[in-house]
């Protein structure tokens, strides 16, 4: 009988433990609502001016009560993975024992080649815009597109290293979406909003397809 032990298979089923049940994509999926609708907020007409306001009044205020809010988001983040966890620990991983995923689940590779894209399609845009005219709401789209097909290309990345089928189309759906975002006169707090809509609804279906598949495989387990 051959005992030998597949390294690199048992890294990978170790990298992709992270990914599999779907928490991490309601996670991500999440903070990408929260994220957005502060931007859209932040940026809009409305909250430019509350925040002009808020300046000439109590500047140290304003200043610590942003810190604030920042830091709050930092802490559900990090509050949110360890949910995560502990769900893990105590409903989806009780059968496995003690496991601990590895500080890197995706190749490096993937973050270099989602960083080329993202500055080849700031230089491509920014060419566009300025030869049809200098335009601020397009150059400003222009970031948040080029943002969003770049997390669609971590995503064909992270399929393709971690052998997850689903992030295939996670990729490909939400990264040419984004990319439509460019060629919506949009301004740049709807664009904003636009982006959110669009990875977080990507990511809940992916969450959620993800997760009804653990629990089935659970329950033929306890079933079977």
């Amino acid at each position: 009988m051959d005992d030998r032990l597949d390294f690199e298979e048992l890294t990978l089923q170790t990298r992709r433990l992270d990914f599999e049940d779907g928490l991490t994509d309601l996670q991500v999926g999440a903070l990408f609502l929260v994220m957005s609708l502060g931007a859209a907020f932040f940026f809009s007409t409305a909250g430019i001016t509350w925040f002009a306001r808020a300046l000439i009044l109590q500047r140290e205020i304003t200043l610590v009560a942003l810190a604030g809010i920042f830091g709050c988001f930092i802490l559900v983040a990090f509050g949110s993975r360890r949910l995560i966890a502990r769900v893990r620990r105590e409903y989806l991983w009780k059968e496995r024992g003690e496991i601990v995923p590895l500080p890197w689940q995706v190749e490096p590779w993937v973050n270099v080649l989602a960083a080329a894209v993202f500055m080849i399609l700031m230089m491509l845009g920014l060419w566009v815009v300025l030869r049809g005219g200098s335009e601020n709401e397009a150059i400003l789209r222009l970031l948040i597109a080029a943002s969003g097909v770049a997390t669609g290309i971590t995503y064909l990345g992270m399929g393709s290293s971690l052998r997850l089928n689903r992030y295939l189309p996670v990729g490909i759906v939400g990264g040419l979406l984004s990319g439509v975002l460019f060629f919506i006169p949009l301004a740049f707090s709807e664009s904003w909003l636009g982006l959110g809509v669009i990875w977080t609804t990507v990511l809940l279906i992916s969450g959620l397809y993800a997760l009804r598949r653990t629990r089935l495989s659970m329950f033929e387990v306890n079933h079977g």
